[in-house]
């Protein structure tokens, strides 16, 4: 029987305008109702994710790719950071292109950018997910860092992505697409941290099984978490490389491909 299904927002649940259709919003609140925990699972910071849902909705954001659990109405359950001396490194690799993640919703901010011109390439990805911005002249010992950004061309994230691993040891990286196809987004965790490593705390809080779980995804940052549960399920528009050995959902993000497939399980 599923108890809890895990759901990815861009590519997955939202369509590709960046919305999800009221019918699966309703769909989810009645699987709520059922008893069925529902989890948003998201590179997506709290304040990003939340603007999609009420704080009536009951759910679950895990966010920042697992660097962070909290519930429908911002409460911080877990939480997960990198060290200021970390930060402080990685933000010299292309400081031009570097945005921390940080622990300021209270203050009403999530995200760091340290007073530099700003490129074309960071100023799209800031619009396009409406983060709160703090600028600073240098970061700060003070903040509690969930994750480091960098945004660019694939060439260059992935230039910046090989010149970090030849000094940390203790990091992983998701390179993902940002704003269009022409730019990427190279994420910064902690190695030991994922969006299954937060799901799986969430699942067994309630004394839930990965047996009892189902997840949602389309991109790499997905991959662990649609492996480790008992019915993982990719999006039909995911990229070809990213979907072998999965289960893949007959419609796509645009045509309630998420919900259409829970649909067939009968659980409501």
């Amino acid at each position: 029987m599923i108890k809890l299904i895990a759901i990815d927002l861009d590519g997955t649940l939202l369509t590709s305008d960046k919305r999800i259709p009221d019918e699966d919003k309703e769909f989810l609140s009645r699987l709520i109702d059922k008893g069925i925990k529902v989890v948003v699972s998201t590179g997506r910071d709290f304040f990003s994710a939340r603007e999609f849902f009420d704080k009536e909705d009951r759910i679950l954001y895990n966010t920042l790719s697992g660097n962070a659990i909290f519930d429908s109405f911002g409460n911080e359950l877990y939480s997960n950071h990198l060290s200021y001396d970390t930060v402080k490194k990685l933000s010299t690799y292309g400081i031009d292109n570097f945005i921390a993640h940080v622990n300021g919703y209270k203050d009403g901010y999530n995200t760091i950018m340290l007073r530099r011109p700003e490129t074309e390439t960071l100023k799209k990805y800031i619009s396009r997910y409406h983060f709160p911005v703090n600028f600073k002249d240098e970061l700060s010992e003070d903040e509690e860092y969930f994750s480091v950004i960098y945004v660019g061309t694939l060439d260059y994230v992935t230039e910046i992505m090989n010149k970090i691993k030849n000094d940390f040891s203790d990091l992983k990286f998701y390179i993902m697409p940002a704003t269009n196809v022409d730019s990427y987004m190279l994420e910064i965790v902690q190695a030991n941290i994922s969006k299954y490593s937060a799901l799986e705390k969430i699942f067994k809080t309630y004394g839930i099984s990965p047996e009892e779980v189902m997840a949602f995804g389309d991109e790499e940052n997905d991959i662990e978490m649609l492996n480790s549960v008992g019915h993982g399920y990719i999006m039909k528009n995911a990229r070809d490389s990213l979907k072998s050995g999965f289960n893949v959902t007959e419609f796509d993000n645009n045509n309630h491909g998420v919900v259409r497939t829970i649909e067939k399980w009968g659980l409501i």
